[in-house]
């Protein structure tokens, strides 16, 4: 079967954002009314700026035996997964689960941690990934649009898949090391429910604070640079709608931009018309294929590609296209909600 294209999305947001602070707000306070209730109406703005609405009653939660309350949280849904699955549906909407969001591992089951991370510490200091982003960011400094703070979505834990989200964690200390020699106050924050109290005691080490969902998204303006790797949600489409008037964010660490997003896109997190076009006014800045950054590129807005002379570097043919998953809720303990609202169930 043919994928939808997008345009249907499109034509319903004229021209205007998907993701705007409204929305984000809207769907909070819509939460926010939920606490201890059980049954009433939830009310969201979908694509074409129309509100739209739905009531949850008691027979919703009947998978609820032991009376606890049901979690509500957001849910992101692209262009691409409106076009296919909702057309009248709304950006940001909201889902539930009967019992917790997600059983967190802890690092600590992991006996060699300690020993790990240093480990990955030597390997990232020595590598052709960390010398070529580091040397080709330098060399943009001076005329890229200014930065204060470095967001990260969706890296993973940090015990995870070999030191993969790690690495990338270090990767945006390196981005921040870099525009320090610029801006003397840049900070770095993360966002990824997947963190357990360990992954927040060594993220502190590196100086990266941890954040909720959503308010490292809230935290994005014209002088973010935001990092994220084969994210499960559409973080390039929130970015660069949340800095729409500003012509989106500073620059992004980010899979790399193959086009618009027309048609579909099979990713968690594909492309947009808007994204492109962010791209467009960006430099691609080359950097070394690493196992760690299958797919990555750096992009940095306000800088015309032919005025700085970068560090050439060969490319690689890319054919690690492993993604990290997060757990899952346990089904023996909790059920969660696939659908969301507004969507069919």
């Amino acid at each position: 079967m043919a994928k939808p294209n997008i345009e249907t999305i499109l034509s319903q947001l004229k021209g205007k954002p998907a993701f705007t602070r409204e929305r984000f707000k809207e769907v909070l306070e819509e939460i926010k009314k939920w606490d201890g209730r059980l049954e009433g109406e939830i009310h969201v703005t979908a694509v074409d700026g129309k509100k739209r609405s739905a009531y949850f009653g008691r027979k919703d939660f009947e998978a609820i035996k032991d009376g606890t309350k049901p979690n509500f949280y957001l849910r992101y849904n692209s262009l691409q997964f409106l076009a296919q699955y909702y057309p009248g549906g709304a950006p940001l909407s909201i889902s539930f689960c009967h019992g917790p969001l997600q059983k967190i591992p802890d690092c600590r089951q992991d006996p060699h941690l300690t020993a790990n991370i240093q480990q990955w510490k030597a390997d990232w200091f020595v590598s052709d990934y960390r010398r070529t982003l580091r040397e080709n960011l330098e060399a943009t400094l001076n005329i890229m649009d200014s930065v204060n703070k470095v967001v990260c979505f969706g890296l993973g834990p940090i015990y995870h898949f070999k030191g993969r989200p790690y690495t990338q964690h270090l990767a945006a200390c390196e981005i921040r090391d870099v525009l320090l020699k610029v801006n003397k106050n840049v900070q770095i924050y993360a966002q990824e429910p997947s963190y357990c109290d360990m992954c927040r005691s060594e993220l502190k080490k590196l100086g990266i604070t941890v954040v909720d969902d959503p308010e490292g998204f809230l935290l994005i303006d014209k002088n973010t640079f935001v990092v994220t790797v084969a994210p499960n949600v559409p973080v390039r489409q929130i970015a660069v709608d949340l800095t729409y008037e500003h012509g989106g964010p500073a620059g992004m660490l980010c899979d790399r931009i193959f086009g618009d997003g027309r048609p579909c896109e099979d990713v968690s997190c594909p492309s947009s018309p808007a994204v492109w076009a962010w791209r467009e006014r960006c430099a691609e800045l080359p950097l070394v294929r690493d196992k760690n950054f299958p797919t990555s590129r750096v992009y940095v807005k306000g800088v015309h590609e032919k005025s700085v002379v970068y560090e050439e570097v060969e490319e690689v043919e890319e054919t690690d296209m492993e993604r990290w998953k997060p757990w899952v809720a346990d089904e023996a303990s909790s059920t969660c909600v696939p659908s969301c609202f507004p969507c069919p169930r």
